[in-house]
């Protein structure tokens, strides 16, 4: 059986949906038992424990979006519609955002040089267009 693109995306966003209310509770359950954990490790030492904040934040996998979403994404972000960040991790390629973005920039920054021309004058060479890597 194959599934046309739209029913594809409602079958995934109603799967989300129905998700959501379960992740927000097992975070705060997970949450809970890393704080208790915690404290058992301290032996009680409530002011120790007060300078930590627990957070727990569960990815949902849902698959890879389809063709036509990753177009989406990449329209939304160059519109603006989107940050970088957001749509990397729209994408679904890799499984840290933030690190990609610095890599992104790291590789950019190697990729520009300041050269010296034979008048002293300093050339800066262009950049490569970051947002079609998105």
């Amino acid at each position: 059986m194959t599934i046309s693109g739209i029913s594809r995306q409602q079958l995934r966003a109603d799967f989300k949906t129905s998700l959501g209310t379960d992740k927000v509770a097992l975070e705060a359950i997970l949450a809970d038992c890393w704080a208790t954990a915690l404290f058992m490790l301290l032996q009680g030492q409530i002011a120790t424990i007060k300078k930590y904040d627990i957070i727990v934040d569960l990815l949902l996998e849902l698959g890879e979006p389809s063709a036509e979403e990753r177009a989406a994404v990449r329209e939304d972000y160059k519109t603006g519609l989107l940050s970088q960040q957001t749509a990397i991790s729209l994408n679904g390629y890799v499984d840290n955002p933030a690190a990609e973005v610095e890599n992104i920039n790291n590789e950019a920054s190697a990729n520009t040089t300041v050269n010296e021309d034979v008048t002293g004058d300093i050339i800066d060479l262009p950049r490569p267009n970051i947002e079609e890597a998105a």
